[in-house]
């Protein structure tokens, strides 16, 4: 019991090490022309595929207002301020529901695959775009044979690589309660500007990334105010959007890559730091920075960024460590309860014998006894 004990502190106490920064990706969103712009083929839709997403409890809102005549797009805002509405048609932004955490939406000339919630998400990535092709009734091939279940799937993994690219993709850093602690004072300083939560530090319309910080504790509590952090109980995530343009400057960054966290996390790892020493550590004065290296108990910026090259640090692996944690306190417990058990029964048996010999306690006999307890 002692060795199993000892096991479990050991446990606990590598997970916390490696619990320092915790990262993993949020979201993905892949996107689709319906008519190629260059080749000008269609994507293989249904033709009545905008009714069938309709008929899946389908939500839409309107985006825009288009005007054929003066070939010109305007907001829903400025639409009801206008004299004359006539010559405007409203475009719509479609989107239903695959599963709890599959989204497919359309909107002007464009489908998209959205998957949320990755970061305790253990399925492929990419296994899980094509199976929500499949599975969506949105799409038809081609055939002059019977299609069977395996050129089916070979025929959406097909349209996946060929037509859909990466909208955006974002991977997420959560830093410990003490990191955190640290870095919250400067925030307000480093930022280009602040969103109820949200600290943007880095976000323009041809950037190939969007970065911001928010308290993941505070917006899990519903508090959406900037001005609220909970020394020593609060954790800051450190959130990067990579965009099309990324994936576009880094072809080798494909769609067919992105399988399990721990894998994406080796492909991202320069990137994330890159990102993290831009937006963070560069900005921080000498003292900030040391007393940042000091809680995360390194002496160096390097190994401070050598922290989450580990893919120890993904939240698979930490969810993995704390499955683990888990069932060894199950199973100490479980030994705990059969010990006492059996003790009990030995207290009971011996009370027998003493009743029956007219056995007389000794101190001796009761030391012992408070040994075997203990």
């Amino acid at each position: 019991m002692n060795a199993l004990l000892d096991e479990i502190q050991s446990l606990v106490a590598t997970n916390d090490s490696l619990t320092r920064i915790v990262q993993g990706d949020d979201c993905i969103e892949l996107e689709a022309e319906l008519i190629d712009s260059r080749t000008k083929k269609r994507l293989a839709l249904v033709t009545d595929f905008l009714d069938r997403m309709k008929a899946t409890n389908a939500s839409f809102t309107v985006t825009h207002y288009f005007s054929e005549s003066l070939v010109q797009y305007v907001t829903p805002q400025a639409y009801c301020a206008l004299s004359d509405k006539k010559d405007y048609r409203p475009i719509f932004k479609l989107y239903c529901k695959i599963d709890s955490d599959t989204v497919i939406e359309y909107s002007q000339n464009k489908l998209s695959i959205r998957i949320h919630k990755l970061s305790h998400f253990t399925q492929n990535r990419f296994k899980t775009l094509v199976r929500a092709i499949l599975n969506c009734g949105l799409f038809e091939y081609k055939h002059r044979t019977e299609l069977s279940q395996k050129r089916l799937y070979n025929a959406a993994r097909q349209t996946l690589l060929r037509r859909f690219y990466i909208r955006r993709y974002e991977w997420c850093l959560i830093f410990n309660p003490d990191i955190s602690a640290v870095i919250y004072p400067n925030l307000h300083a480093i930022s280009s500007r602040i969103h109820g939560n949200t600290f943007y530090l880095h976000d323009t319309p041809r950037s190939q990334c969007k970065v911001k910080v928010y308290n993941i504790d505070a917006a899990n509590r519903g508090c959406r105010a900037a001005t609220e952090f909970k020394q020593g109980e609060d954790r800051l995530k450190f959130e990067i959007t990579y965009k099309h343009e990324f994936f576009r400057r880094h072809d080798s960054l494909t769609i067919r890559q992105l399988t399990n966290q721990n894998a994406i996390a080796t492909l991202l790892y320069d990137s994330n730091k890159k990102m993290l020493e831009r937006f963070i550590l560069d900005r921080l004065n000498c003292a900030d920075l040391k007393a940042l290296l000091t809680v995360a108990l390194v002496e160096t910026k390097g190994k401070f960024m050598d922290i989450f090259q580990d893919t120890d640090t993904t939240h698979f692996e930490t969810d993995r460590r704390l499955a683990e944690i888990e069932r060894k306190i199950k199973l100490l417990q479980e030994t705990t309860d059969n010990n006492t058990a059996r003790i009990d029964d030995n207290i009971i048996r011996l009370a027998k014998l003493e009743a029956l010999f007219g056995y007389s306690e000794t101190m001796q006999d009761k030391r012992k006894m408070r040994l075997v307890k203990s």
